[in-house]
């Protein structure tokens, strides 16, 4: 009952506040176009209320069902959805500034358009990051490999099989040692699992592709659905689970699990972890870092932050994981690398953040 109110609180704010911004925007377009009186008011009037509410719609329709239209529309709102955002900020800008230059009005509009055609663009263009890494007592069998992380991937309704080709041909390239999938393969929704995961067989790493969970891996009732799509696909699914290579410990650790440092002290201790061995975690999310030094991990991988994804939501995210938002950072003898991802939620967009793979050159 409890969870069923709280959803609808959120459901019903996320409406209240796209109402609001489609109102701006609408207001604000007929003002700056001069369009009072158009016999196109009407369509305009339909067409707002029409995609204010199609991003919620099509998003609790795809969460039953999955087809291939419903895939279609839900790409098409969340493209939209992330062009409100800059529409928004355009119209108030040009409600300010539309008395003395009706011109930049009309041109801040034309902006927000190009600005989310960019975000589109940039999101589906995916780069590579490097960072070398240095473990101690690292095994011979390890030293000056390179290992591949990708994350964020949330194959679903926007991405799908071409996306994890494109993925699996980026990180071959590399030609890596081993591959960490560190969780959001998958967006939740329902979707050919099987399908979008083939393609992950693909991946040439002599020393193995492994995989952990994260939020997106359970939003059904269990989490199998998706690790069994995983696993067909020649992967290595660790669930608070641990795999010794050529004397590395390979540990990857559930998102539900592992959110809080109790959580996460109760779960890594459970996995047998020996501290005195060097040893790589896969973790969705950079939280509970605490319990992982304690642990004694050597170099800890993730995702989820998105890096926010589209500004001004970095802010926001840095706010929140503070330096383990990004990139590549220490917490006593234990290395944490968190990934912007190679992929994107909700809107297919991507403004001030790259999607990417990592390749980590691992040395003593």
């Amino acid at each position: 009952m409890r969870n069923t109110l709280t959803f609808s609180i959120v459901l019903l704010s996320i409406c209240v506040i796209l109402a609001l911004a489609h109102w701006l925007i609408y207001a604000t377009t007929v003002r700056v176009w001069g369009l009072q009186g158009s016999r196109y008011l009407p369509l305009l009037k339909i067409s707002s209320v029409v995609l204010c509410f199609s991003f919620v719609g099509l998003s609790v329709l795809n969460m039953r069902v999955y087809t291939l239209v419903g895939s279609w529309l839900y790409t098409a709102s969340a493209v939209w959805l992330g062009t409100v955002l800059w529409l928004t900020i355009a119209s108030i800008l040009a409600l300010a500034v539309f008395s003395f230059s009706p011109i930049t009005s009309k041109a801040l509009m034309i902006l927000a358009l190009l600005v989310s055609t960019y975000g589109v663009i940039h999101g589906s263009t995916i780069t590579t990051k490097t960072y070398t890494v240095p473990i101690p007592n690292l095994p011979d069998a390890w030293v000056n490999k390179k290992v591949a992380l990708v994350a964020d991937t949330h194959l679903g309704s926007v991405r799908g099989n071409n996306f994890t080709k494109k993925v699996v041909e980026k990180i071959n390239n590399e030609n890596p040692d081993a591959v960490f999938i560190a969780g959001d393969f998958y967006d939740g929704p329902p979707a050919p699992y099987e399908k979008y995961a083939a393609p992950l067989a693909g991946l040439t790493a002599p020393k193995g592709v492994f995989f952990a969970n994260g939020n997106h891996e359970e939003f059904q009732f269990s989490t199998k659905v998706y690790e069994d799509a995983i696993s067909k696909a020649n992967v290595t699914v660790l669930s608070d689970a641990m795999t010794v290579v050529d004397g590395l410990q390979i540990v990857g650790v559930n998102y539900r699990t592992t959110n809080d440092v109790e959580q996460a002290t109760k779960t890594l201790a459970s996995i047998g972890i020996n501290p005195a061995i060097p040893s790589i975690l896969i973790k969705h999310a950079p939280v509970a870092l605490e319990a992982v030094r304690d642990a004694g991990i050597s170099l800890q991988v993730s995702g989820h932050t998105h890096r926010g994804q589209v500004w001004p939501m970095s802010l926001l995210v840095n706010r929140i994981y503070k330096q383990f938002a990004y990139g590549q950072q220490v917490i006593g003898n234990t290395t944490v690398i968190t990934t912007s991802g190679a992929g994107t939620w909700g809107p297919p967009q991507r403004i001030g953040t790259n999607s990417e793979i990592v390749i980590i050159t691992l040395t003593q």
